[in-house]
């Protein structure tokens, strides 16, 4: 019912001057501009003040339709390549 995304936010063009969270949430709130809600991988860090190594972004399918779900994943492209000035 959930789909983990990774990112290699290593690619992003601030990678030396922003840490990961930043970069994640960066990405997080160009994704609700383009109307998709998803959750960031570090919510979901067992222990508080745990900064991660990795990027990922979790989604969920169990109540949309698979138009809406490749609709969705267009959207998340489009706020990935925004936050990663690639647009």
């Amino acid at each position: 019912m959930q789909l983990w995304l990774e990112l290699d936010w290593k690619k992003h063009p601030d990678a030396k001057t922003k840490n990961i969270l930043a970069i994640e949430e960066e990405i997080y709130l160009a994704s609700i501009e383009e109307g998709v809600l998803l959750c960031c991988g570090s919510w979901f860090a067992s222990e508080t003040g745990y900064v991660p190594t990795q990027m990922f972004f979790r989604t969920t399918f169990a109540a949309v339709s698979a138009d809406q779900m490749a609709e969705a994943i267009e959207r998340f492209a489009l706020a990935v390549r925004a936050a990663f000035k690639l647009k």
